[in-house]
């Protein structure tokens, strides 16, 4: 809180010139009492100027520099005097514009009036111009004070202050000032000559005439007008004293009113240095209970730490007692070790000879280790034989000389697209400059070989001298490339995603579920799932991850950062991560943090992906939280893809039309995945062949379609650029597998 005593001004004012000064009341904005201010400024040409304002610190609202308004209780002292000094100097700037240089005075109260009258009376102020009511409440025929302010300042004001009250730079009325009672005497001649005349005029059978009537009367005069004067006389020396009378007792109340504002402003300082006496001594107080309580505190500290070193020191006595034992059994212990020494060494001689025999085991562990190397290799040779066996010169010249404007995409080789006895492939090259570029490529060959799934990508054949893998061509290119919709393709409807994420579920629970021992994809993201002509997914390098760097992907499981070790919860997390991009077609990078704010807001729909059409909401959101489970960061919280994810996907298989899927066959139907039968026959294939067009057809079937004179597709009806067919032997070796299941 402020003091509130009156603020200083740059030249303080201790005593009013009563007879030249003219104080104007002013009010806080400096529109409100411009025309008040204008109006003295040209009544009192001459006299000085002086603003009177009354501020209520209380009720005082700052402006702030950024904007808003802040209680000027809660400010420094320095902000509010600061802001007092502009309402005065804005004032100060109306009376510089006029020609007149003015003086300040300011006050701190709650209540204006109450601070217009104790400035009145502390600085002798013997004229005050001051405002009679608001402008915008003035009607233009107000002749009467009606402000509550005004009135009070008119009622309580010193009775030495003239006070007019201004309304819209019109004078409405004056308080003229009365005599303090400090020059009581006798009435002046003019106004004694003033009231004869009055009292004259009265009567009836007098006449005065009008040289008369300009000088006053005294005694004597009236004596001399005789008998009938005298009456008039005796009634006018009655009204002189009274008139004295009357005086002489505003004087005695003037001074007694006096005696009491002097009372009464000794009893408020003395209440106010009570006051400081009183929060001097709580302060004092409170400073020695502070003073009590930390001293309190440390000497129970103290006596704790006796306590402590007290209940050491005996401690310390019964160690003594054990150390005493101990050392004097220390004799015995030293023969003892002199025996176990000797016994030491004994056995390091001992442990050479055994280190000895290990290195000759190790010598054999390494010659058998090559000898089964070489085996591995013959073997892998032995297994390529059921593929297509291709030279260098045929990769070479498919590749066009290995172009550079041919590699369609790679991240553990280049693959390139190119043409083998005229069937479009894609041909993958290891990289060579990889010490272990042969056993990576055994292994792969290894785990192609074996992997015969719908959605796996299909080896054709391999090529041992350029270290060449040759995969079926897909023309629809990576699902990260139909996410983006790549060269303005269109973009995947809801049915396609659906469709696609039971036939990736599908393909992992295959992968794990894989004898002797599961195989973990481990790099599970939308550019490594390929898409055929029939938009049906096929993922590609599975179990071969071996870069620990590649972990930064969004799509890597948590854990693998802190441990390096893939499990199948690794794609479990990865499959989470895919299907959210399905349903929002968002990138990966912090994809689960906006879906989750989403399903607890109730906003599923607004980051659903719009361009794959109209999404069912109840299914959309029930992949939406399955996602999420897959996505936990905690390994342990994910479901299980055979258990727990498949019971969620199979039934959705019904939305999107035949599933692709031939790992999850109920037991109660017979049920044979479309993708066997052959388009033209409308019968299970049983010796399929890769036409041109990227379609799988019976040999005997596609064979007939193309000597019948037909030169397109049977399902594109678009020209076949040649004629030549492929064996596809990893749907062959399908079809074999689901017949020969029970």
């Amino acid at each position: 809180m402020m003091s509130s005593a009156p603020s200083a001004s740059p030249e303080p004012i201790t005593k009013m010139d009563g007879c030249d000064t003219v104080c104007v009341a002013v009010a806080k904005d400096v529109k409100e009492s411009k025309s008040i201010l204008i109006w003295a400024l040209n009544n009192f040409n001459g006299s000085k100027i002086c603003v009177l304002h009354v501020h209520q610190l209380r009720k005082m609202m700052i402006p702030m520099p950024l904007g808003g308004s802040f209680p000027a209780i809660k400010l420094d002292k320095v902000e509010v005097q600061a802001y007092e000094e502009k309402i005065l100097n804005d004032h100060l700037l109306v009376c510089d514009r006029q020609g007149v240089r003015a003086e300040k005075l300011d006050i701190e109260r709650d209540n204006i009036e109450e601070g217009i009258v104790e400035l009145v009376d502390q600085h002798k102020i013997k004229r005050l111009v001051m405002g009679a009511a608001a402008d915008k409440r003035y009607s233009g025929k107000k002749t009467v004070v009606k402000s509550k302010k005004a009135i009070f300042v008119s009622q309580q004001a010193h009775t030495s202050c003239t006070i007019w009250f201004v309304c819209k730079g019109l004078l409405i009325d004056t308080r003229e000032a009365t005599s303090d009672g400090t020059d009581i005497g006798p009435l002046p001649l003019q106004l004694l000559g003033r009231a004869t005349r009055t009292m004259l005029s009265s009567l009836p059978s007098t006449h005065v005439s009008e040289e008369d009537s300009l000088y006053p009367y005294s005694p004597n005069e009236f004596q001399e007008e005789g008998s009938d004067n005298n009456e008039i006389c005796h009634l006018l020396q009655q009204a002189m004293a009274e008139a004295e009378n009357s005086k002489r007792e505003a004087y005695e109340k003037s001074l007694r009113r006096r005696k009491v504002e002097k009372d009464y402003i000794e009893a408020i300082n003395k209440a106010k240095k009570s006051e400081k006496l009183y929060a001097h001594e709580v302060k004092q107080w409170k400073e020695m209970e502070e003073i009590l309580a930390r001293v309190t505190h440390e000497l129970n500290r103290m006596a704790s730490e006796l306590e402590e070193v007290r209940a050491k020191l005996s401690y310390i006595e019964l160690q003594k007692e054990d150390l005493e034992i101990e050392i004097s059994n220390s004799d015995e212990m030293i023969k003892k070790l002199e025996v176990n020494l000797v016994l030491s060494v004994e056995l390091v001689k001992t442990l050479k000879e055994e280190r000895e025999m290990l290195e000759l085991e190790r010598d054999n562990a390494i010659t058998q280790a090559t000898e089964l190397r070489t085996m591995r290799v013959k073997s892998v040779r032995s297994q390529t034989q059921l593929l297509s066996d291709f030279s260098f010169l045929d990769i070479e010249e498919a590749t066009h000389g290995f172009d550079q404007s041919l590699i369609i995409g790679g991240e553990n080789g280049s693959v390139y697209r190119g043409f083998l006895r005229s069937t479009e492939v894609a041909i993958k090259m290891m990289q060579s400059n990889s010490f272990q570029r042969c056993s990576e490529f055994q292994m792969e060959v290894d785990i192609l070989r074996r992997m015969r799934h719908p959605n796996l990508i299909t080896l054709i054949g391999v090529c041992l001298g350029a270290y060449a893998l040759v995969f079926e061509y897909l023309p629809n290119g990576s699902l990260e490339d139909r996410l983006v919709c790549k060269d303005n393709t269109p973009p995947l409807q809801w049915q396609t995603r659906i469709r696609m994420s039971v036939e990736i579920c599908s393909a992992l629970i295959f992968l794990h579920s894989s004898k002797p021992k599961g195989i973990i994809h481990g790099n599970l993201k939308p550019a490594n799932i390929l898409i055929d002509a029939n938009f049906s997914t096929k993922l590609s390098d599975f179990g071969i991850f071996k870069d620990p760097a590649n972990g930064t992907s969004p799509y890597t499981a948590p854990e693998f950062l802190k441990t390096e070790e893939l499990t199948p919860s690794s794609d479990v997390y990865s499959f989470g991560i895919i299907l959210l991009q399905l349903l929002t077609g968002r990138p990966a990078l912090d994809i689960g943090k906006e879906v989750e704010t989403a399903l607890e807001e109730g906003k599923l729909g607004d980051i659903l992906d719009s361009s794959a059409g109209d999404w069912p909401f109840v299914r959309a959101k029930q992949l939406a939280h399955l996602a999420m489970r897959c996505c936990r960061v905690n390994s342990k919280n994910r479901p299980d893809l055979g258990s727990k994810v498949w019971r969620v996907l199979e039934p959705m298989k019904v939305l999107c039309g035949t599933s692709t899927s031939f790992w999850a066959r109920s037991e109660e139907s017979c049920w044979v995945p479309s993708y066997f039968f052959c388009p033209i026959l409308q019968e299970i294939m049983q010796d399929p062949h890769i036409a041109a067009d990227g379609f799988t057809y019976e040999a005997e079937a596609i064979k007939g379609w193309i000597g019948g004179g037909h030169k397109t597709s049977p399902m594109t009806n678009l020209e076949l650029s040649h004629c030549n067919l492929t064996p596809n032997l990893s749907l062959r070796s399908a079809i074999q597998e689901w017949q020969q299941q029970p």
